[in-house]
């Protein structure tokens, strides 16, 4: 992680202003707000960086909490990126701390290592409209970190909308849209009734202005029949599900969520395929408890984490 931080500042352009956020129990930064990319400041944040000790526990409300509040010029996109490589837990939380402070800035996650919380570092780069990148321990995380910010620094199109003209369409997911990263293609999902149209038009910003433009759609009625749709369909509508349920955590949506999941033979976070054996019965009224262990991931350490 803290060599995927120091190609991050190696990488920043002299115009570009950043902060650098340290968590564990609690939170601190190495200033109050963002400070300009000068050569000093840029040596400062690698003293910063080199200076920081694993240890704790992995708090990351704390973090991203005090990342969005964090001032920040209006003239420039704010791009708040996290990297952590612990197991982070309380993820309906930070979903939801995300949502409601993130306004205009773009959220990238960061996951290093063997432990990370996948489903969490994936659904903080969705909510917070922009992309995900895991590094394993034996991976060049030098590499990973320009390839994943050479396409974080250069969006093509943002905030993006699309126009189905007069053909019904419904349910169409995710309904957060994300931007469009060289390399990392939209991909959008739903229903539609009646003929296929022709062309749709897609409308965004990029380099700051509005911009519009016709898209040709493939005219292949087969495809449309292959039956793996509806299931790339229903992870779609899982995700913005498993969203709505961090939002308003009721069992009246806990009930949608499994019930659609069920229903279209799709995994969800609350849901799981079991092969039930029923030619052994366990002896006695009650079943016995036996303590598991359990292996410390790689790269893990034992005593920081687990005692």
């Amino acid at each position: 992680a803290k060599e995927a931080m120091r190609r991050c500042l190696k990488g920043l352009n002299k115009n570009d202003s950043f902060q650098i956020i340290r968590f564990s129990e609690s939170a601190f930064s190495l200033g109050k707000a963002p400070i300009q990319a000068t050569a000093e400041n840029v040596r400062r944040g690698l003293r910063f960086v080199n200076d920081l000790k694993s240890g704790g526990g992995t708090m990351m409300i704390k973090g991203i909490e005090k990342a969005l509040q964090m001032p920040h010029d209006d003239e420039k996109l704010k791009i708040i990126s996290f990297m952590t490589d612990g197991y982070i837990g309380n993820e309906m939380e930070i979903l939801k701390c995300i949502h409601k402070n993130r306004q205009q800035a773009r959220v990238f996650s960061f996951g290093v290592g063997s432990s990370v919380n996948r489903y969490l570092i994936e659904n903080m780069a969705r909510v917070g409209r922009g992309a995900a990148a895991f590094v394993g321990l034996n991976s060049d995380a030098g590499e990973a970190v320009d390839q994943f910010y050479e396409r974080a620094a250069k969006p093509a199109l943002m905030d993006i909308k699309v126009d189905f003209g007069t053909v019904q369409v419904t349910d169409v997911y995710p309904k957060l849209m994300p931007d469009l990263f060289v390399g990392r293609p939209v991909i959008i999902t739903g229903k539609f009734h009646g003929e296929l149209p022709r062309r749709i038009k897609v409308s965004g910003r990029t380099g700051g202005k509005k911009v519009e433009f016709w898209i040709p759609v493939a005219q292949n009625k087969d495809a449309l029949k292959h039956e793996g749709i509806r299931y790339v369909w229903a992870r779609k509508k899982i995700a913005d599900m498993n969203f709505a349920y961090a939002n308003d955590a009721s069992q009246a949506q806990l009930s949608k969520l499994v019930d659609f999941s069920i229903d279209n033979s799709v995994l969800c976070k609350y849901t799981a395929f079991l092969g039930v054996d029923s030619s052994y019965r366990t002896k006695g009224d009650r079943g016995v408890s036996v303590n598991v262990g359990v292996p410390v991931p790689d790269g893990v350490s034992y005593d920081t984490t687990v005692k």
